[in-house]
């Protein structure tokens, strides 16, 4: 075939190459599409699943090589993106290179721009096996996370702020216990909703408060760290550290699949406005205006749903009050 090109779905196609007689003599091929629309390729599906936000928009460029043999054949590809929405994620722009050989797909090389960062990750798809396998390992820099979640609607604790780390998983595509994942997070500065702003303390006593946050209701982060673990359909936290002016937090736990989750941890804040809390004021309200920080203990339970947070004093922060003040001091021992 010295060239065949032509149109298809509004983009333009070009073939050339050969695919000659016998199971083992080799074959050259080369395939590319150009400028592709993700909208007009899904248009003739059923109607049902055309307006599934899971299938992709936006546009690209494919170009593939088949070597090989008809026998064992193998396929190289790349892959561009740009503007691309795909269930609730968006790219700015992508690139992949791929190949394919014995029963076995290489993500070579990924990239994606998004969310004002970048992407990079290499990964492998297992087709052998009765159950097909995956793996990949990926790392992300200076992600904006207040764009991805102002885009999904997760209004009530935002966070503004570069965020980069490592993620790694591997897993198969029916069970989901299957799935194992690693990741480290980190942001070193930013922005999020104070706990102490009128707007999280109406969401802390339950009431409710839609809509983005002013900028008078955020304040400054100085460091952000999450290290996860997914494993036998669960989300464990080893550590979540954070530190700003008003709050510096320690804490552990887990989210199961099946929303049911389980934490504990401590943290420090100003006593003034731990008073005003919902949550805290009555936890903290005999401890003496001359305290200008308390340190508290908490554990969570419940599900996704109806979190159950119960803060207390922390003993050896209570038992230093107490050690200071003497008998001037007299709060109930049922505080801890």
């Amino acid at each position: 075939i010295n060239s065949i090109t032509g149109n298809y779905l509004a983009s333009p196609i070009a073939i050339s190459g050969w695919i000659p007689e016998g199971e083992e003599n080799p074959i050259d091929l080369t395939t590319s599409i150009g400028n592709f629309n993700f909208t007009t390729v899904f248009r003739d599906l059923d109607p049902l699943l055309r307006g599934s936000k899971f299938l992709p928009t936006g546009t690209g460029s494919l170009l593939l090589t088949l070597n090989g043999s008809k026998k064992l054949p193998e396929i190289a590809g790349t892959l561009d993106l740009a503007d691309t929405t795909a269930g609730n994620a968006f790219v700015n722009a992508a690139h992949v290179d791929v190949s394919y050989s014995a029963g076995v797909v290489d993500l070579i090389n990924v990239t994606a721009e998004a969310y004002e960062g970048s992407i990079e990750a290499t990964g492998r798809i297992n087709l052998l096996p009765a159950n097909p396998t995956w793996q990949i390992d990926c790392t992300f820099a200076n992600i904006d996370l207040a764009q991805y979640l102002d885009s999904n609607g997760y209004y009530a604790y935002e966070v503004n702020g570069p965020f980069s780390g490592t993620a790694s998983g591997k897993g198969d595509f029916i069970s989901q216990d299957s799935l194992q994942m690693d990741a480290e997070v980190k942001s070193s500065s930013g922005k999020y909703l104070s706990p102490f702003s009128s707007r999280f303390m109406n969401i802390a006593a339950g009431t409710s408060n839609p809509g983005k946050a002013d900028e008078s209701e955020l304040t400054d982060y100085d460091d952000i760290q999450i290290n996860l673990r997914v494993r036998e359909s669960r989300i464990n936290v080893d550590r979540l550290h954070f530190v700003s002016n008003d709050l510096q937090l320690e804490a552990r736990g887990w989210i199961g699949f099946d929303h049911t989750l389980s934490g504990s941890g401590g943290f420090t804040i100003p006593l003034d406005k731990a008073k005003l809390h919902p949550k805290l004021r009555t936890v903290v309200a005999l401890l003496p205006s001359s305290v200008n920080r308390v340190s508290l203990e908490f554990s969570i339970g419940g599900t996704l749903e109806n979190v159950k947070i119960n803060p207390k004093i922390g003993e050896n922060f209570l038992k230093g009050v107490l050690d200071r003040a003497g008998d001037a001091l007299n709060i109930p021992g049922n505080l801890f």
